[in-house]
């Protein structure tokens, strides 16, 4: 049986490419993404199982219809919490799939907030010290909208004379 033998040489270059490799893996921590995977909107996060979303808010949501969106592949149904100011968009593979959370928006008069302690009525200045290092300067408006992360998968904020009106957490764009 034929066993490859490594030289100290061979050896010394694999490790060499490992730690040149090693921080481009990292820096997928650090991608637009990272925002909306580390984000919540109170207990809710993307990819939170319906199962664990029910157990959550007591109240029940007017749901809608299961619509199959050409854009990712995948069966959307929009769950609302008027009473709340929540609306949840669920989606799933197909009709009958378990469904998990793809986005959240929340508007008066909700009193979730995220992780970073920014709510519906929070100041614009607060948003932008919370989310400081995580903004997309190329996506945000200053004084309308705010985008932690990209629109892509993240946090993106309307702000209504310098208050925040609504808070998405999600992919607002494909």
């Amino acid at each position: 049986m034929f066993m490859p033998r490594f030289s100290s040489f061979s050896t010394a270059l694999l490790a060499a490419i490992a730690i040149c490799i090693a921080p481009a893996c990292q820096a997928d921590d650090t991608d637009d993404f990272h925002v909306m995977k580390n984000e919540a909107v109170g207990a809710l996060k993307i990819d939170m199982p319906a199962l664990q979303v029910k157990a959550q808010i007591a109240e029940m949501p007017t749901m809608g219809p299961k619509r199959l969106w050409g854009a990712d592949g995948m069966m959307h149904q929009m769950w609302k919490y008027p009473k709340l100011g929540l609306e949840i968009d669920m989606t799933s593979e197909n009709k009958n799939a378990a469904q998990t959370i793809s986005a959240i928006t929340v508007k008066a008069p909700s009193i979730l907030q995220t992780r970073h302690g920014i709510h519906v009525g929070s100041r614009e200045s607060e948003v932008m010290k919370a989310y400081k290092g995580e903004i997309s300067k190329e996506e945000s408006k200053p004084g309308q909208t705010i985008v932690a992360g990209s629109l892509y998968g993240g946090v993106v904020i309307t702000i209504e004379k310098g208050v925040v009106s609504t808070i998405f957490l999600g992919a607002a764009a494909e």
